[in-house]
């Protein structure tokens, strides 16, 4: 049941980079054009490979009603595009060369962005920047290219019906109310409702350099860069810039429904029940945005070693599958989910349960949130704590694609500058009453998400 991690290591990975700010061997450079786009440069010498990103903060919100996953079926027709040009147009040849350094192109669909990018040898940088910006800014859709991304989505929402990731749509269906946040890449019904003309009137209103951010990492130098960016981004028309307020929601609510793939097979089937259980945290802007990731590593599991959740003998052996407490927590049979860089931050816990138990786990996960209000982290847990997030920090940032990626997105939401450098810092500073205000502000209402197997559903 490890395997249920693999969905969350990107925005684990996006987290731990971020909190290893000093990784840089120098500054970033940040700038802006005359038409709203943000960019940053990561110069760095020890490399002769250049990765680029750049993110739109185009979110699920902007997505019209019942069109859930539009963002999805635009950003694969973009790319199917691109994938199309390059075997018939030689002059895209540097594209093929991106592939022999284990690079090439990339897209992203998350709830509050849209992101793309490459890797490829430093002097792909010219051809690879104007190829960018004229592939995301001024695309060719082809009704080839839209019908073969309708069907890469299709394949993508199968691999979801997996408890790890429909569970925990479901949990953010139940705490945000919003389906579109709840599913960034729509559901089988949503995506058979978007047309071609859908993709049209989306990317003009939305695709638009004042929101969206670049960030190029490598070893050209940052004078150069920008000069490039200048010419290749700079002729781009600004837009309408303002977003869509993300849907209120004031109230718990708990999520119910059945998982054809919750029987577990082997010399005999176990019926099992997947649950996440959450809470809202500090946005991203938010100046407790830092105790989030404290109050992770506090609860565990899969975060700190011996957290409050590891340390809860009567929870792990209520789980109610045969397995005794020490032999769950090998298997993974609760996890902490990371926070998220997000308007719409959480704070969850997944677990596996036998069906019965389903309802005694959920209060059990519940009350560790709610005693974090009552029952803060003494002087001696704050430092373990803090002493395995900059152990852990380091882990994460010897990748040159997971620093351009990070800074587009934390540049596109507006983390640009001194927060991101400084949230090693804010974690350091976090105090057991920060833990015990958050929890106070926000732990008052929650989600959760539960998926029966389809036998005890019935």
């Amino acid at each position: 049941m490890r395997g249920r991690k693999q969905p969350h290591m990107l925005a684990a990975a996006a987290t731990m980079l971020l909190l290893a700010g000093a990784g840089w061997s120098q500054q970033p450079t940040f700038f802006t054009l005359d038409n709203g786009l943000k960019a940053c440069v990561l110069e760095d010498r020890s490399t002769d490979l250049t990765a680029v990103h750049l993110a739109i903060r185009v979110t699920a919100d902007c997505e019209p009603e019942g069109k859930a996953g539009l963002r999805a079926i635009l950003q694969h027709t973009m790319r199917v595009g691109w994938e199309m040009r390059v075997k018939t147009d030689d002059s895209l040849g540097f594209v093929a060369d991106m592939q022999d350094v284990r690079g090439g192109l990339s897209t992203a669909v998350d709830w509050e962005y849209v992101g793309f990018g490459y890797t490829g040898t430093a002097d792909t940088l010219l051809n690879g920047l104007a190829f960018l910006a004229k592939g995301v800014f001024s695309p060719e859709f082809t009704q080839e290219a839209f019908a073969g991304a309708r069907d890469v989505v299709r394949s993508a929402l199968l691999g979801q019906a997996q408890p790890a990731e429909s569970t925990h749509a479901l949990f953010r269906l139940a705490l945000t109310g919003s389906r579109a946040r709840a599913y960034p890449m729509g559901t089988q019904e949503t995506i058979g409702g978007i047309s071609l003309p859908d993709l049209y009137a989306f990317h003009r209103r939305f695709y638009i350099p004042n929101l969206a951010a670049l960030c190029v990492a490598g070893p050209t130098p940052a004078a150069e860069v920008r000069a490039l960016i200048e010419r290749h981004f700079g002729s781009t028309a600004p837009g309408k810039a303002d977003l869509p307020e993300p849907p209120a929601r004031e109230d718990s609510d708990v999520r119910v429904a059945s998982n054809a793939g919750l029987i577990v097979g082997g010399k005999a089937e176990i019926e099992i029940a997947s649950l996440v259980v959450g809470v809202p945290a500090p946005a991203y802007d938010d100046p407790d945005f830092p105790v989030s990731f404290v109050i992770q590593a506090l609860l565990g599991p899969g975060a700190a070693p011996e957290g409050r959740i590891d340390r809860d003998q009567q929870l792990w052996a209520s789980l109610g599958l045969g397995f005794p407490p020490e032999e769950a927590r090998k298997r993974g049979l609760i996890e902490s989910l990371p926070p998220q860089l997000s308007q719409r931050n959480y704070l969850a816990l997944q677990a596996y349960v036998a069906p019965a138990r389903a309802e005694d786990v959920r209060r059990a996960l519940l009350s560790h949130f709610e005693e974090l209000a009552t029952k803060p982290p003494t002087g001696a847990e704050l430092d373990q704590v803090k002493d395995y997030l900059r152990t852990r920090n380091a882990l994460y940032f010897d990748s040159l694609k997971g620093r351009s990626l990070l800074m587009a997105r934390a540049t596109a939401l507006g983390l640009a500058g001194p927060l991101v450098m400084d949230l090693a810092a804010g974690i350091d500073k976090v105090t057991s009453q920060d833990v015990q205000q958050v929890a106070r502000r926000f732990f008052a209402r929650h989600g959760v998400g539960v998926e029966y197997p389809e036998v005890a559903w019935q």
